[in-house]
């Protein structure tokens, strides 16, 4: 994606505040947003270590798995995925590994519809892969 006039804009919006108060002009925003269940938030990727700031829900719940067209079942690898990640010292999991645990899910789902959904999820940019790695990119 290209950096239009709409990123500018949004930049020179929250820069005019001074770079002080971009903490309160963020803080007012994500009080309006709280009844939406959503906030702005900034983060560090892992992978490039660059700072990016996303609009993310703040509620765990089925219906986020709506949003990014997603079954229960895959939902379910999803949190299992991402929770393994979050908590493992290398701060990766094995493709193998994610297809391996299809078997345990409460909702049963193919090795060859998960295959196709990682690889749907790498490419929306939920996750990332790097030589039979999958790593979070949000969160």
């Amino acid at each position: 994606m290209a950096y239009s006039d709409k990123h500018k804009i949004i930049l020179q919006t929250i820069l005019h505040e001074e770079h002080n108060n971009v903490a309160l002009v963020i803080n007012a925003i994500n009080a309006k947003l709280q009844h939406l269940n959503m906030a702005i938030k900034y983060i560090n990727c892992e992978i490039d270590g660059k700072t990016y700031w996303i609009l993310t829900n703040t509620v765990q719940d089925a219906i986020k798995g709506l949003y990014i067209g997603c079954s229960k079942a895959e939902l379910d690898l999803l949190r299992n995925i991402y929770s393994t990640i979050a908590s493992s010292s290398e701060g990766y999991v094995s493709s193998t590994w994610c297809l391996n645990l299809c078997s345990s899910l409460k909702v049963k789902l193919s090795k060859d519809n998960a295959q196709l959904f990682l690889n749907d999820m790498v490419e929306k940019k939920w996750l990332s892969w790097k030589v039979y790695f999958f790593y979070i990119i949000l969160i």
